[in-house]
């Protein structure tokens, strides 16, 4: 199952400088409440604005065409890789 989770601000910002334009506490828990044990697909630049990489307890997919090593982190270098992978794990819910 295909999951969509975000937050945004009245103008629909969504980050900012490669941040949140935002701390929130409560927010940030319940992110981590509701994704914990499943997948998480991001593109390269939400990778790259982690402060811990890659997120305790979550399965990190990361589209890019740049590969990264880190340890149980998979990259997907194509919309369609991505599309492959979600029918593949089509019981698993990976959030976006």
């Amino acid at each position: 199952m295909l999951a969509f989770i975000w937050a945004e601000d009245r103008n629909h910002l969504i980050g900012t400088d490669d941040h949140l334009p935002w701390h929130l506490p409560d927010d940030l828990h319940y992110f981590k409440k509701i994704t914990e044990g499943h997948t998480i697909l991001m593109g390269r630049w939400t990778w790259d604005s982690l402060p811990t990489k890659p997120l305790p307890n979550r399965t990190s997919i990361v589209l890019t065409h740049r590969p990264i090593t880190t340890p149980g982190v998979t990259t997907l270098g194509d919309v369609a890789a991505v599309q492959a992978y979600i029918q593949d794990h089509a019981a698993e819910t990976i959030f976006i």
